[in-house]
């Protein structure tokens, strides 16, 4: 785990124990830019702070990348709270960063900003001083004149897998309006093909819900907890880690499973379907599926190529099934 201190760039009064005043940027790295451009003064369209250490944290995969004990291409960026806004935004503005986790970041970050719920834009402003750009202030009780919202900073990552979460009791950080951000972020991912939330409504707490996009609404308030750190390791694992996948089923006939005493019960095009879009869809990092039936291995390699047991009692796949499935109808020897 690599950790980035955004402060080393950019002082933040908030939580941070420094004496922080709204002139404090000009000791920062915004205030080495601009003079670089013989400027002074921040534009009102210029940069806040979260754009500094989001640009702090594509520095930091800068060097990552020089690492060989690192493999840059699945370096995942995550952030809390006032971070988890800098998470998001690193994310949307930096392709390399494989994926995406915002625990808890509200609005300005995953929640919806014309919900005007818990953290406003009035009051985030005002909290933060210089997170945003000044001209952001001007939204400030009217959120519903604003041209975006968090949903489109989410779909931002598409297709790049994405997690976000909220906390029970977090309600300054708005977790429907997190959740629901996640949710009409969808539309990008399904263009893209991928699919991204999965549900309609918000779950219960501590059931993790998701594909390319991941969502928990944890017990307790705003904070980072073990059970975060578990989901996002898993989700991490499912996406990033590159896995093969073996299912076997027990049976007499291709593609027929025995339940109990009541003999073979054959498996049709929906039941291969189901397995396969539980582990290798879009993103998934699953390369190849083996399906086995009884003597049989069928490998599925996206194109759902298959292989057959050769002999005097070999048989053929049911390639009615797999037509269905978008195999083509051909297959090779396996031993």
């Amino acid at each position: 785990m690599a950790i980035f201190h955004g402060g080393d760039l950019e002082l933040d009064r908030h939580g941070s124990g420094c004496q922080f005043t709204l002139e404090g940027w000009q000791k920062g790295i915004r205030s080495f830019v601009l003079r670089q451009s013989g400027r002074t003064e921040l534009a009102d369209d210029d940069w806040g702070s979260i754009g500094a250490w989001a640009w702090g944290l594509s520095r930091a995969l800068d060097y990552l990348e020089t690492d060989a004990a690192v493999d840059a291409r699945r370096v995942v960026v995550f952030g809390h709270s006032r971070t988890g806004k800098t998470a998001l935004w690193a994310g949307a503005q930096d392709e390399r960063f494989a994926l995406v986790i915002s625990n808890n970041s509200g609005q300005g970050g995953a929640a919806l900003a014309r919900r005007r719920y818990g953290e406003t834009v009035a009051a985030s402003y005002a909290l933060s001083g210089m997170w945003y750009c000044r001209n952001y202030a001007a939204f400030g009780n009217r959120e519903t004149a604003l041209p975006v919202d968090a949903h489109l900073l989410i779909a931002l990552m598409a297709p790049r897998p994405v997690y976000v979460a909220s906390a029970e009791l977090d309600r300054w950080s708005d977790p429907v309006g997190e959740f629901l951000a996640a949710r009409h972020a969808e539309p990008v991912y399904a263009l893209l093909g991928c699919p991204g939330l999965g549900v309609a409504a918000l779950p219960e707490v501590n059931r993790p819900v998701g594909h390319t996009i991941g969502y928990h609404l944890r017990s307790s308030d705003h904070e980072i907890t073990v059970y975060d750190w578990q989901r996002y390791v898993d989700f991490a694992d499912r996406h990033l880690r590159p896995r093969r996948v073996l299912y076997n089923f027990d049976g007499d006939s291709c593609l027929s499973t025995k339940a109990g005493s009541k003999g073979p019960v054959p498996v049709g095009t929906d039941d291969v379907r189901k397995l396969i879009d539980e582990v290798a869809y879009p993103a998934s990092r699953v390369g190849t599926i083996l399906v086995c039936v009884n003597a049989q291995v069928m490998y599925y390699l996206f194109n759902f190529f298959t292989s057959r047991e050769e002999g005097p009692n070999a048989y053929e796949p049911p390639f009615d099934v797999l037509r269905d499935l978008g195999a083509p109808p051909s297959s090779a020897s396996a031993k």
